[in-house]
């Protein structure tokens, strides 16, 4: 059975709603379906046209901030502008481990009775709360910028974020009050 214009904008809304949130978008995704009964035939696809729409939303949203890396990339002479031009580079450095593991993966998460079943899911996001957790407790904000090695792990985090109700923090965390 095929998801009715209605479903299909519902799981849109719960994909823009969890996008932002330290959740996990596709987790909720998953749950709505089973709460609701609805159809998951074409679920890693039709999840991933939604993730498109979120990625869509953040570069038309970030336009500006795109538009001065891509002009401090090319500004060499400019000390002000050397953030612009290494935030490309940490973009690649967190990016690169799940581009490289992603396709090794593809079975596994294609899985869909091992991933896309409510009892995974539902441990992959008590798993995620509790190692919030222990990153709130341990680790705090250093004032540093964002390092290579930072970069690296981000990347090899978003491996994890691979599973549906895995989630990963997309900054740094908030500063203690």
């Amino acid at each position: 059975m095929d998801l009715t214009l209605v479903q299909s904008i519902v799981l849109a809304a719960v994909q823009g709603i969890t996008e932002f949130l330290p959740i996990s978008s596709t987790g909720h995704l998953v749950l709505i379906r089973k709460l609701f009964g609805w159809s998951d035939d074409g679920g890693l696809v039709f999840d991933t046209i939604l993730h498109a729409g979120s990625l869509a939303a953040i570069l038309l949203y970030f336009w500006h901030t795109w538009r001065d890396i891509v002009a401090g990339y090319f500004c060499f002479n400019s000390p002000e502008r050397s953030g612009d031009r290494r935030l490309p580079w940490l973009l690649v450095m967190a990016t690169l481990p799940v581009v490289l593991t992603g396709p090794l993966l593809k079975p596994f998460l294609e899985n869909e009775a091992m991933t896309r079943n409510s009892i995974t899911v539902g441990l992959s996001m008590v798993a995620t709360a509790l190692l919030f957790q222990l990153c709130d407790r341990r680790f705090r904000p250093s004032g540093k910028p964002v390092g290579f090695r930072d970069a690296l792990t981000i990347g090899l985090m978003q491996i994890v974020a691979l599973l549906p109700g895995a989630s990963v923090p997309d900054g740094p965390p908030p500063a203690a009050s």
